[in-house]
């Protein structure tokens, strides 16, 4: 379960998608009006990586075609330490919107859409084509889709407008 990724010998199904949006620290000097894409641009960010591979390449694939670049102080590659950072910190990060929804029960944060167009971030549950007719995993799957959208539905409360 996780972010959607398409491969050919892979079965999936999507569970929910999620909007982008940009966190701070509350009382962000930038976050105190509406994020501009040059506010955006001056800014310190927090980027996230698996190995070599940034995670959110539709960020950094959105602003390339705007020409512009992050000015990435900080790349992290679990959520936890990175919230740390910027509750403590003037850095910003673009996540996707369950990330502030979980972080913001324990972090005071703040929310702004992205100053630019960003897609919405898949998840889905992928499997081996090998284990499509399983009983035990049709079962699992099934039950995983039901917990993903009860979760999902009940935390809109979180939902930002933009």
């Amino acid at each position: 379960v996780g972010m959607l990724y398409e491969l050919p010998h892979l079965i999936n199904e999507v569970l929910f998608t999620e909007r982008m949006v940009c966190i701070a620290r509350a009382g962000h000097p930038l976050f105190q009006k509406r994020l501009t894409l040059k506010a955006y641009n001056q800014a310190r960010h927090i980027d996230f990586a698996l190995r070599e591979q940034t995670f959110f390449g539709i960020t950094n694939e959105a602003l390339k075609q705007l020409g512009v670049e992050r000015n990435v102080h900080l790349l992290a590659t679990h959520f936890i330490p990175a919230l740390s950072a910027i509750t403590s910190s003037d850095l910003i990060a673009t996540v996707h919107e369950g990330v502030f929804k979980e972080a913001s029960r324990w972090f005071d944060l703040e929310v702004q859409p992205p100053p630019f167009a960003l897609p919405p971030v898949t998840f889905a549950q992928i499997w081996h084509r090998r284990f499509d007719h399983d009983s035990g995993h049709q079962w699992l799957r099934s039950a995983l889709k039901t917990i993903a959208h009860k979760v999902h539905r009940n935390s809109k409360d979180f939902l930002i407008d933009g």
